[in-house]
């Protein structure tokens, strides 16, 4: 269980608890890092768990949120709010600029004044019920803050939507994130795909650009390599030529990303001019793995029937070579996997790669599996692995040479929303005839 901090001791302050294990991760969303904000303003991602009756919003940050001590002043505040869609219909409630209708916010909220600090779920739309609205708990933990509620604190909702925002309101001036473009779904209901954020893991890296002259084939004029790991997004790049003055011969240069669904490379290796001749070998990978759950109905275990999760993935890439002596070329090679983790068993491998020799290939690859043919089961925990790499190669000492990789790898895992299910919560019901009908009626 959370370890917690209640109200009352939240209207002294915010202090960081130690680490935490987290409940059933029921949605979760991502949203792009903005280096132009404070980074505990700068959303990364955003879900909800539950656990019991007890419903957690988490918001991750760039950077370390400060404890209310840290604030200058007394009534400065941090706002970390949750707009939530409670019955899915964007018509309905407060609009908080996304087009998606909101029902109630879940609003967090750091500051010496205890009038502001606290948790609090305000009711802003339509739903009405004797327990809505409220307070709740708060966590928060290095760059994670958790907002607990009740789950009859916003009605008795099967699925939400919902959409993040954050912001500083300091010495009186407001900047933040600004509401996710992405609105998430959270599900207490049939068919989803439960990720678990805290299994996340990515690498960017082993990038690497070496160059040499034909006339000291020992040592490199230009000589890059970096790497990083961590559990959250990941960018590196790094640029370097030879001689380093504006009009040069030779240029190295490679990029890696790796984050959540998304991996990204780079490498290119130029000889423009040089004399003496040179050659040489670039390389640049991303890695990202995840653990996940396919969710049915409450205890529903065994296989996950046909035309329901499916693996979406793409590789796309544009490579380039050519030299003056005919040998200079580029690779690209994407690689997503699912493998079972007790007892560890490799249930899918898919892989595409492309080489280009004195060539220009662009091209997007890309396929769609359906779960059920890999035999994969109702609450089993799987991993979704995925790896892409650029390699680039100027074999033979030239004059004139380029090779270039440049690819992004894709994939998710989701369920299929099947005909007739107008509010997206993978079940045909009486929400959906509600909203077919109201629309009727509106038509006519």
């Amino acid at each position: 269980m959370r370890s917690r901090i209640n109200l009352v001791v939240l209207v002294i302050s915010l202090v960081y608890c130690p680490s935490i294990l987290a409940g059933q991760v029921i949605g979760h969303i991502t949203d792009p890092c903005d280096y132009l904000i404070s980074d505990y303003t700068d959303i990364i991602e955003s879900w909800v768990e539950k656990d019991g009756m007890d419903l957690t919003f988490v918001m991750m940050m760039r950077g370390t949120i400060p404890s209310a001590p840290d604030l200058n002043d007394f009534n400065d505040t941090l706002t970390y709010i949750w707009f939530v869609n409670a019955d899915n219909d964007y018509k309905t409630g407060q609009n908080p600029g996304g087009g998606v209708g909101t029902e109630f916010n879940i609003r967090a909220v750091i500051s010496q004044n205890p009038n502001f600090a606290g948790v609090y779920v305000d009711v802003v739309g339509s739903i009405v019920c004797s327990e809505c609205g409220g307070s709740g708990i708060v966590d928060v933990n290095d760059n994670v803050i958790y907002a607990t509620i009740d789950r009859s604190q916003i009605g008795a909702v099967r699925r939400l939507l919902w959409r993040s925002d954050a912001w500083g309101d300091i010495d009186g001036s407001v900047s933040g994130n600004g509401i996710t473009p992405a609105s998430g779904m959270a599900r207490v209901c049939r068919y989803g795909v439960l990720f678990n954020p805290y299994s996340q893991y990515s690498q960017a890296g082993y990038n690497y650009i070496y160059a040499y002259l034909e006339t000291d084939p020992n040592n490199a004029v230009i000589s890059l390599s970096n790497e990083n790991v961590g559990q959250h997004n990941i960018f590196l790049s790094d640029m370097e030529k030879y001689p380093d003055q504006d009009s040069w011969q030779i240029l190295g240069q490679n990029t890696s990303h790796a984050g959540p669904y998304n991996l990204r490379t780079f490498c290119r290796l130029d000889v423009n001019d040089s004399d003496p001749c040179a050659y040489g070998y670039g390389g640049s990978q991303s890695i990202f793995e995840r653990e996940f759950v396919l969710d049915g109905n409450e205890g529903e275990t065994g296989m996950v029937p046909n035309g329901v999760f499916f693996l979406r993935w793409s590789h796309d890439y544009h490579i380039f070579a050519s030299d003056a002596v005919g040998q200079a070329n580029a690779f690209s090679f994407g690689r997503v996997s699912i493998n079972q983790i007790d007892p560890w068993e490799q249930k899918a491998y898919l892989s595409h790669q492309e080489t280009a020799c004195n060539s220009d290939i662009s091209y997007k690859y890309g396929e769609m599996i359906d779960l059920a043919g890999l035999g994969l089961e109702f609450g089993e925990i799987y991993q979704l692995s995925a790896f892409l790499a650029d390699n680039v190669y100027v074999n033979q000492a030239s004059d004139y040479a380029e090779a270039v990789g440049d690819s992004s790898l894709l994939m998710n895992i989701d369920a299929a929303i099947p005909m007739g299910d107008i509010d997206g919560d993978w079940d045909v019901d009486l929400f959906d005839f509600a909203l077919f009908a109201g629309s009727w009626l509106e038509q006519w």
